[in-house]
């Protein structure tokens, strides 16, 4: 007899693929910590227009184009800082599309005013690079020397000279996008598994202040397949892609109010921070009406948007004054999140140059709000975001 199947018995993989369309090896997948996967195909239908002598549809080709919408939420977990990379790096690679930057750390030397910081060695940093000290991220905004670095805003003081410089992974804009084969597996092994090919990544979220970190992957998918309905030459493949050898489970979650917040020009760690969110749009072309190809091909952005929102607390601090009359001179300020807060449990995403939005004053609670949002990044050549892990 059938039994019913339990929607947490499920494991998802994601593997970069080389050509889009064409899946890429599941057996080297990573486990994805996801906390959601929505895959929804779509075929599209044209409406017939012949006289078929009655009333009734009779019916349109099956093998017309189709594309399938993938939604993913994945935890932001521990990972092992010394020689890997985080669950995250391939959907990273696919949505930024740029260079991974890896340091391999050091030791502080000295910091002088707080953002100059000397190194005992050359560091080999380069602008934007993540730099980790005591479970702490802060991104490189200048390199006056081989062993000295100017850094977005200050350590904390617990990071003194003498102190360790952990190993660094930093995703960084460009256009090279990719796409992505994401493998779902289910128990019993009786059940029908499924896996798309070519998802290119449209959107990316990150949300502060939540229950856990987490970080959030919108797109489309070239073709959806499944073991049931598996035929040879699917996206290239000649049988239906087995599960990888058994991950432990993915554990070490990060809770999501475990962070620091830097707003604007100020040496001083934002406490106000009740809501924030970083929204990343590649505004893809998804080659979805080119005639004879069904396989899609490259993967081709527009202009790209990263948007910011905010929700603080009102006070009658300096930095918020500077904050407000920013917003109305519509002068850029760096915005970064940091997620977490020990090492092999961080990473942070940095914004340079954010021109705020007006805040809308919220009266309605007992204590006055600001609420800022669609504040867009701007940029010079692909440096509106950065993204690193610690």
């Amino acid at each position: 007899m059938s039994c019913i199947i339990s929607s947490y018995k499920n494991r998802t993989y994601g593997v970069l693929e080389t050509t889009p369309g064409l899946a890429g090896d599941i057996s080297t997948a990573k486990r994805i910590p996801v906390s959601g996967l929505s895959i929804r195909e779509e075929r599209m239908e044209s409406r017939r227009r012949d006289k078929v002598g009655g009333r009734s549809f009779v019916g349109t080709p099956a093998n017309g184009r189709e594309s399938s919408e993938v939604r993913l939420k994945a935890y932001l977990t521990e990972w092992d800082v010394g020689d890997a990379s985080p669950s995250h790096d391939a959907l990273l690679r696919a949505a930024l599309g740029g260079s991974v930057l890896t340091s391999a750390g050091g030791t502080i030397a000295s910091i002088t005013g707080g953002l100059t910081v000397a190194t005992a060695a050359p560091h080999g940093l380069t602008v934007g690079q993540g730099v980790c000290a005591g479970g702490e991220i802060r991104f490189v905004d200048g390199v006056p020397g081989p062993s000295t670095l100017v850094i977005n805003f200050p350590f904390g003081p617990g990071v003194v000279a003498g102190g360790a410089i952990t190993r660094t992974i930093t995703y960084t804009l460009g256009d090279g996008l990719k796409a992505l084969t994401l493998g779902d597996y289910w128990d019993p092994v009786e059940a029908i598994q499924r896996c798309v090919t070519g998802f290119a990544v449209n959107e990316l979220m990150i949300g502060v202040n939540g229950d856990f970190h987490e970080i959030g992957y919108t797109g489309e998918a070239r073709r959806l397949i499944d073991s049931s309905s598996f035929a040879a030459g699917m996206a290239g493949l000649a049988e239906f892609p087995p599960e990888p050898v058994s991950q432990a489970n993915l554990s070490g979650l990060v809770p999501g109010s475990i962070g620091q917040a830097w707003i604007g020009l100020t040496t001083k760690q934002s406490m106000n921070v009740l809501m924030g969110s970083v929204k990343l749009t590649n505004h893809l072309d998804y080659r979805r009406r080119e005639f004879g190809n069904s396989d899609g091909g490259c993967i081709t952005g527009g202009v790209r948007d990263v948007r910011l929102d905010l929700r603080l607390k009102a006070n009658d601090s300096q930095e918020m004054t500077q904050l407000h009359a920013a917003s109305r001179s519509r002068e850029p300020v760096p915005v970064m999140f940091q997620l977490g807060a020990a090492v092999g449990q961080v990473a942070a995403v940095y914004l340079p140059q954010v021109v705020m939005t007006s805040p809308y004053l919220d009266d309605t609670g007992a204590s006055l709000e600001w609420e800022m949002r669609n504040s867009r990044a701007q940029g010079g050549g692909d440096d509106e975001l950065y993204i690193a892990f610690g």
